[in-house]
């Protein structure tokens, strides 16, 4: 296998790991790095997120979703990684779009079990360059953010918080509903070339 970088980016449902990826995928030509940020293709089998008016709320390339059966036949020829599994439903990876490269770093999102999984997956190839980030959310709004966020209870949050607290994480990144995190503070607080060996 090629040399490859992964920054798998987690936190609580809310904290704003989609966007924080998006921030860092999309970051301007001034931040100081020389790598190229990449997202590969997710899957999903659950169906595409719709607003209380019945319109769809997520963009349609946001995963491929699948049925049940193309799931697994995908998970059976080891075709994903970083799977998890919430609510009944299924998500992964597809390990044909992570890109390969020193230059290219694969951004994903992805829950306590995706981490474990993605680290096992790749856990006999030296050459796979993991890395983690925890986004942090302020304690004082995590019962506003699930109150606001898909009707999960704050259990759930506890629960999903726990598992977090479980992996040794590489790099701490704070994001709270009233003071989001900016573009500059993230490039400032992190040296992706240093974090990925680049330099």
């Amino acid at each position: 296998m090629k040399e490859m970088n992964i920054l798998l980016i987690a936190g609580c449902s809310g904290s704003g790991k989609t966007f924080i990826r998006d921030m860092i995928y999309n970051h301007k030509s001034y931040t100081d790095t020389s790598l190229n940020f990449h997202i590969p293709m997710q899957v999903t089998t659950r169906g595409r997120r719709v607003d209380m008016d019945g319109n769809f709320s997520e963009k349609a390339d946001a995963y491929i979703f699948l049925d049940e059966s193309m799931y697994d036949y995908l998970a059976f020829d080891n075709c994903l990684t970083t799977v998890t599994h919430f609510d009944g439903k299924s998500y992964g990876t597809l390990k044909k779009t992570l890109v390969s490269g020193k230059k290219n770093c694969n951004l994903i999102v992805a829950s306590a079990e995706g981490i474990k999984n993605t680290i096992m997956d790749f856990e006999n190839y030296p050459e796979v360059n993991i890395k983690t980030m925890l986004v942090v959310s302020n304690p004082e709004e995590i019962e506003d953010i699930i109150a606001s966020h898909n009707g999960r209870d704050l259990d759930f949050a506890k629960n999903e918080l726990a598992e977090l607290m479980k992996i040794p994480f590489d790099v701490y990144i704070p994001n709270f509903v009233s003071k989001r995190v900016t573009e500059e503070e993230i490039f400032d607080k992190i040296d992706f070339d240093k974090l990925f060996r680049r330099k």
